[in-house]
């Protein structure tokens, strides 16, 4: 079972990711002909990597994968960056045109460490509150809220005494 609420598909992270290999695609097309095996295959790959890779730290049931999954994310978005400089050195696209897609790397980077800090910051909230009990109405609209966040299943009824307040 995921240490998550709801659906990786909600996740800002993961749909940010979407436009980046939207970019990486667009991008690769402009790479000539005998590049479109190598290097411009090798961005996509790279970026088509993310959104899989988010999903996968969603689904972990502990924070040692969860950790480990996001750890591929920046992997992946450095090896973006790396194939950009690459293919900027061979003159096989301007900085011009590979600016698009250094934002939206940089932008899902962002929300990546906006994620795990939300979820750091929320576990050390459970940890604090365990042992609590909490109520039912307030208990189902704070369930509601951490499957937006795609916070920890962890929070339980910590999130019904005011563990989130920090987080609106």
């Amino acid at each position: 079972m995921s240490m998550f609420y709801g659906s990786y598909k909600r996740l800002a992270p993961w749909r940010q990711s979407l436009g980046l290999v939207r970019a990486a695609y667009a991008l690769a097309r402009r790479f000539p002909t005998t590049e479109q095996g190598s290097l411009a295959a090798m961005i996509k790959r790279a970026a088509l990597s993310i959104p899989a890779r988010i999903a996968d730290a969603h689904g972990q049931d502990d924070e040692a994968g969860f950790r480990k999954a996001l750890a591929g994310v920046d992997e992946a978005l450095r090896e973006i960056d790396t194939y950009l400089s690459i293919a900027q050195s061979l003159g096989f696209v301007s900085w011009m045109r590979a600016y698009p897609l250094r934002r939206r790397a940089s932008r899902v980077g962002k929300a990546v460490d906006r994620w795990i800090m939300i979820v750091e910051e929320a576990m050390v909230e459970a940890e604090a509150a365990e042992g609590v009990d909490g109520g039912g109405d307030e208990r189902a609209a704070t369930v509601g809220f951490a499957s937006r966040l795609g916070l920890p299943r962890k929070l339980g009824s910590s999130l019904s005494h005011g563990a989130t307040a920090h987080l609106h």
